[in-house]
Formats: C-alpha cells, structure tokens, sequence
C-alpha cells in the first residue's frame, strides 16, 4: 500500500508535493483506497489514486471508483439550488412555505431559504424516532415529519449544523420547483450538462464498480454509541441529529447495503469519483466541458459569511456561506476564499475563485471526523503550497 500505480498517476510539474503527501498516507496505513484530482483553472495538475475498492482488498481504487461521499453531497445540494437562484425560481429572501405550504406548520411560516442555506433555522433535527429505514427510502414520511417539525431555536438566533435535514429541506424545495424527483434534478441541472457520472441513489450501473466503505470496527451498536455519548456529555439535539430520525444512521460499513445507498439523500448519499467530485467544482469555478454553472457573482454571493461561532450542534466552531462550508469546518488548512463541503469519514470537495482551484477527495477507509479531516487537509496545503 506503500506505492502508488504508476497507471493511476499524473501529476504536473510543480505539484509532486501533492504525490509525496498522498504516498504518506499510504505508508502510515490512513488509506485503504483513495483518489484526489485538482485542476489549476482549466489545466488538471493532479490525477492520483491507489489502494482497493473493496474489503476484500483485490479490486483496484481508481480516480473514476465511485464511493458515498457522505456530507461532501451538500456542497453539490447547495450548487443546485443556486443554479434555481440563477435561473429566477427563488432567492434567498423567499420564505420556505412559500415554495412549500405545509412547511409553514410548528412556526416555521418565517423561515426562509437563507435560513435553512446557512444553518441558521434551528430546523437541524427530525424529532422522529419510529420512521424506518424503507420511510426514508419513500421520502414523503420524512417530509411529513419535517412539516410537523418545531424549531429547536429561534430560527436566525444562532446556527447549527442541519446534519441530515439540510438535504431533506433543499431537496423538496428543488423537487417542487422543479417537478421531479431529487437525482433527476441533479442529473438535469448539474450532471448532464458537465458529462460527469453523480449517482444520489442506487442503480444497476454501480454493481462491480462502486468502493465498500471500510470502518473499523465494521458494525456499530447506536444504542450503545448514543449511552457512550450522552456520557461524554453530547447534547439530545446532537445525538438526533447524528443518528436521526429513527436512530438509523450510523458511520459503519452498513453503507454497503442497497438500502443504505438507496436513500437519495441530498444530505449524504451521492455516489460518486472523485475526478466527478472535482469536475462538479471545476463547472463552478471556470467551466468543464464548456459549460459554467454558476456566475461568479452568484458565487462570491453564496460564499459570503452568514454563519461563524461554535456550532450548536456540534459543539465546535464552524462557518458557512448560503450552503457552502467555509474555512475552518471546510478545513484548517484551507484559505478564506475556498468553498465547499466536507464528508465524514474524509472525503472533501471545494472550489476557490481566487487560486482558480477545484479539488475532489475520495476514500473509502472512514476516520472518526465528521469534518477536518488529517488526510484530506493535508492534501489540499500541500496543493495550495504548489500554487
């Protein structure tokens, strides 16, 4: 695991910092398999992947392996609803009921799409523990519970992480705008025009191709991990937000179930590579297969700071723009003008107008983090050294 296939390499000249800090990781056994490609404006200066796809540890990892990305699909939720920005359809000041009638029940008739965009309207949990896994499959369950949710603070007050909820609340939006289902409207608005392979939910052209999460150990006990954590002194709205609604979620290798990547969340479920990953940024930056999704005006716009201070969901200082991280919960080695979004276990996706980069970093070997990850930072100091 120590090298690097040399038919899964290219790299520009200048940017072998990258390559060493990638080796590294291998070396100190951090990767299982993993890929991170960068492009420079229009000039892709890093193409590198290594290691397996599978637990078995005999399919290789490529930068085109598809893997979930976990929370790095926000960043591509949020991309969506600026290019419905763009198009006229809504804007930061519409409020959310207006989209969405029933939305408006449990006080929320004021929130609007800036709001819920920058972690500010306290709707962050679906207080619902009876929902089951075919539920969240089925979508209208989950939205149904999301109309009968009460905020957990003054919406605008303060901010919190909508660890699950940011997808469910966005995707309907985009689903009734746009009169389709959530992977249909990503493929229309974001993956066709790009040329790019972004699989939200499970189909038959993954089988054989897509990479097993790898986590140790490979199954977890909520029940005991909620005890373990309330131990340490993790607040109610915390634990629900993390394994809510119906404590169905958990990091461990049941994202390898069909079910698991059957539930088209615009939160947390996108299937996808991670020159995919850097392509999507890249349409945002400066433009991939001639086409830019987004003016840099609506971007500077969306990346402007709405949110900073310790999160109130995680317990931790995070920052956002309108549905993009920002630096510090982007990463700490990332500059002002980056934006993003990183995905627990490790994964990170982010473009800068400035240094004209976009960066996508897939794996399949999860770490402990939900954001900040070592390997991930690492990667992308070492690209911004390069510059």
């Amino acid at each position: 695991m120590g090298e690097i296939n040399s038919d899964s390499v290219f790299v520009e000249d200048g940017f072998g910092e990258v390559v060493d800090v990638f080796r590294s990781h291998l070396k100190d056994g951090l990767e299982v398999g993993a890929s991170v490609v960068a492009y420079v404006g229009d000039k892709k200066v890093v193409d590198i992947a290594a290691g397996y796809r599978d637990i078995a540890r005999s399919q290789p990892y490529t930068s085109s392996t598809p893997v979930v990305v976990f929370s790095s699909t926000k960043g591509i939720t949020a991309i969506a609803i600026h290019i419905a920005i763009s198009q006229g359809l809504i804007s930061y000041e519409t409020p959310i009921a207006e989209v969405w009638p029933f939305f408006a029940q449990g006080g929320k008739g004021s929130i609007m799409l800036g709001d819920t965009l920058s972690h500010r309207s306290g709707v962050a949990i679906v207080d619902n523990d009876f929902l089951t896994l075919p539920d969240v499959q089925g979508w209208d369950l989950v939205i149904e519970a999301l109309e009968r949710q009460v905020p957990i603070w003054e919406p605008g007050s303060r901010h919190g992480y909508h660890l699950r909820t940011f997808g469910w609340i966005h995707g309907e939006v985009l689903r009734r705008l746009y009169n389709r289902d959530v992977p249909s409207i990503f493929n229309q608005l974001i993956a066709v025009p790009l040329g790019v392979e972004l699989d939200l939910s499970w189909s038959q052209k993954l089988d054989g191709s897509i990479a097993e999460i790898v986590t140790d150990p490979p199954s977890v006990d909520v029940e005991a991990q909620i005890d373990l954590e309330r131990e340490a002194g993790l607040s109610q709205y915390s634990i629900s937000a993390i394994h809510g609604p119906g404590r169905l979620f958990a990091y461990d290798q049941r994202w390898n179930e069909v079910g698991y990547r059957s539930l088209a969340m615009p939160s947390s479920s996108a299937m996808i590579s991670a020159e995919t990953l850097a392509s999507i940024y890249k349409g945002v930056v400066s433009g991939h297969n001639g086409i830019k999704l987004l003016s840099d005006e609506i971007i500077k716009e969306a990346i402007r700071e709405r949110s900073r201070g310790v999160d109130e969901i995680l317990g931790r200082e995070t920052a956002f723009g309108m549905g993009f991280a920002l630096a510090p919960m982007i990463g700490e080695s990332l500059p002002p003008s980056a934006f993003g979004h990183p995905g627990a276990g490790g994964s990170l996706g982010f473009g800068d107008l400035e240094a004209e980069v976009s960066f996508g970093y897939t794996m399949n070997k999860m770490a402990s983090a939900l954001i900040n990850d070592q390997r991930s930072n690492e990667l992308a100091a070492a690209l911004y050294r390069c510059l």
